[in-house]
C-alpha cells in the first residue's frame, strides 16, 4: 500500500467540469435542481448521436445546438442553460470539498472505477464523490452483504472473512448502514484491512468520525458516494448496492432474509443480470452455515455458491474463491439440502460437547483458552462451538477482548439445559 494518497485532481478537465456543472449538488441551495442519472443519461446518449461531447456545452456553438434538443421536460436546453451559469458556485462548492479532504470522479475521467463502468454501464452514476485512498477502488475487492438483522452468527463469519482479507491483501466492500457494514468498520480497523465503504448519502460527516480517520489517513480506507457529500442521510437504495457489487470481484452475502429488503434485491438482480451475460462479474456466495436462513437457502437454489468456514481454513487464495472455477482442488459446491445435513451433524455434535464447554464457561474464556481446555482440538473448531453456543442463546460473546461466558442466570443454575431445547 503506498504511503501517500494520490488524489484526483480537481481540475477535471472541460468534459468532467461540464458532467460536475450539469450534475452536482455541490452548489447553492436557491439555484436550479441538477440533473438526475436518468436526465443525464438522456443527454448523454443524445450528444453521442450528435457527434458531441459534454465539453462542447462550453462553446458558442454547442450551445447554439441546443436548440435541436428535443423537449422532454427534465432536459430542455433552458434548464441546461441555466444549470451551466452556476458554474462559480459549483467550483466553489468543489473547492471547499476538496480542502476537506474529498474529491470528485466524473464518469467521463480515465480515473473513474473502471469496472463500474463496464458493469453498471447507464446505471453508473454520472459523478463519484469520495474521500479517502482512491487506489483502493481499481482493486480486485469482495463485497460483504448482510441484512439489518444478521445474527453473531453472520457477524462472526463476517469477521473471520475479513480477517481473511487482510492476510489475503483483499479490499472489503461494505454499504448502507446494515448492522453487518457497521461491524465491518471495526472489523476492518482492528484487522488493519482494507476497505471499501459505498454510503447511500452522508459522506461528509461519516469522513470526520475517528473510527474511520485513522484508516482514512493510512490509505487504508476510501469512502465513495453517488450523492453530493452535503445531501441528508437517506435509506440504503437498491443503485447503491448494486454499486457497491460494481466495485467488487465477488460478493458473499453473509444474511439475507427471504425476499425482503436491499441485500436479497441486489443478490437477486446480480444472479439474473450475470445469467443474462449482462455483467462480468465475480460469484456471489451465501454464507452456508448452521443454521440455514431461508433467505440464504432460496439465494443458493437460485444460482448463488455455497461458502463455508471451511472454506475459509483453506489455502487457496480468497480470491480463487471467487474467481476461480468451482472444482478447483476437487471442492464441489453442495447443495441446499447437503448443507443442512452436515448442520445436522453438526448439531448433534455440539448437543454431545456442550456439557463439557458449560463447564468450561463458568469464567470468560477465550477461543484459544478453550481450545486449548480440549484434546484434540482445532481453534477454528472451538470457535465455532462457542459461536453455535452464542446463537443458541447458551453463551454470550463479549468484544475487545474476545470472551465467552455463560449468561448470569446459567451460570447460577445448577441444571444443565439440553442445547435442543434451546430455540436456534
Amino acid at each position: 500500500m503506498p504511503e501517500t494518497i494520490s488524489v484526483p485532481d480537481t481540475d477535471l478537465g472541460a468534459d468532467g467540469r461540464a458532467v460536475l456543472v450539469l450534475c452536482s449538488a455541490l452548489r447553492s441551495p436557491d439555484g436550479p435542481r441538477p440533473l438526475d442519472l436518468n436526465a443525464y443519461n438522456r443527454l448523454a446518449a443524445w450528444l453521442q448521436q450528435n457527434d458531441m461531447r459534454p465539453a462542447d456545452l462550453w462553446e458558442p456553438e454547442g450551445r447554439v445546438r441546443l436548440d435541436a434538443l428535443p423537449d422532454t421536460g427534465a432536459i430542455t436546453s433552458g434548464r441546461l442553460l441555466a444549470l451551466l451559469e452556476e458554474e462559480a458556485s459549483v467550483l466553489e462548492g468543489l473547492e471547499a470539498w476538496g480542502k476537506a479532504g474529498g474529491w470528485v470522479l466524473p464518469r467521463s475521467d480515465t480515473s473513474y472505477p473502471a469496472a463500474v463502468r463496464r458493469r453498471m454501464r447507464h446505471r453508473a452514476p454520472a459523478l463519484l464523490y469520495g474521500v479517502g485512498n482512491p487506489a483502493l477502488l481499481g482493486q480486485s475487492a469482495i463485497a460483504v452483504a448482510g441484512s439489518r438483522e444478521a445474527g453473531e452468527a453472520a457477524l462472526a463469519f463476517a469477521r473471520r472473512v475479513v480477517e481473511r482479507c487482510a492476510g489475503d491483501g483483499v479490499p472489503v466492500v461494505a454499504g448502507g448502514r446494515s448492522g453487518v457494514t457497521k461491524a465491518l468498520v471495526d472489523m476492518a480497523r482492528d484487522t488493519r484491512a482494507s476497505m471499501v465503504g459505498v454510503l447511500p448519502a452522508g459522506l461528509g460527516a461519516a469522513a470526520c468520525r475517528d473510527s474511520v480517520q485513522s484508516a482514512i489517513d493510512g490509505g487504508r480506507m476510501v469512502l465513495v458516494s453517488a450523492v453530493a457529500p452535503t445531501a441528508a442521510p437517506r435509506a440504503t437504495s437498491a443503485s447503491g448496492v448494486r454499486l457497491m457489487y460494481a466495485l467488487a470481484a465477488g460478493i458473499l452475502v453473509v444474511e439475507s432474509r427471504d425476499r425482503q429488503g436491499q441485500t436479497w434485491a441486489a443478490a437477486m438482480d446480480h444472479l439474473q443480470r450475470v445469467g443474462r451475460g449482462a455483467v462480468r462479474a465475480g460469484r456471489l456466495l451465501v454464507r452456508a452455515e448452521a443454521p440455514l436462513s431461508s433467505g440464504n437457502r432460496a439465494l443458493i437454489e437460485a444460482g448463488a455458491r455455497p461458502f463455508s468456514r471451511r472454506m475459509l481454513r483453506s489455502s487457496r487464495h480468497l480470491l480463487d474463491w471467487l474467481q476461480g472455477p468451482a472444482d478447483v482442488d476437487g471442492h464441489r459446491d453442495p447443495s441446499p439440502v447437503e448443507v443442512e445435513q452436515m448442520a445436522d451433524a453438526g448439531a448433534e455434535l455440539f448437543a454431545q460437547i456442550w456439557p463439557t464447554l458449560r463447564q468450561l464457561l463458568d469464567r470468560p474464556r477465550s477461543a484459544k483458552d478453550v481450545r486449548d481446555m480440549l484434546a484434540d482440538v482445532r481453534l477454528g473448531q472451538a470457535r465455532d462451538w462457542l459461536m453455535t453456543a452464542v446463537d443458541r442463546g447458551l453463551a454470550l460473546r463479549s468484544e475487545r477482548p474476545v470472551r465467552y461466558r455463560l449468561p448470569v442466570s446459567s451460570a447460577t443454575d445448577e441444571t444443565d439445559a439440553a442445547p435442543e431445547d434451546v430455540d436456534a
